[in-house]
């Protein structure tokens, strides 16, 4: 997974409150990967 400038996931998601299905899906497809 790249590197997340400013934060960590965690604090990604919060920021935003939630994330649509589409925006979540490479999040989730990176992590399934390592």
């Amino acid at each position: 997974m790249e590197y997340c400038a400013g934060g960590d996931m965690s604090m990604f998601i919060r920021s935003r409150q939630q994330l649509s299905e589409a925006r979540a899906r490479p999040f989730v497809q990176q992590i399934g990967k390592n």
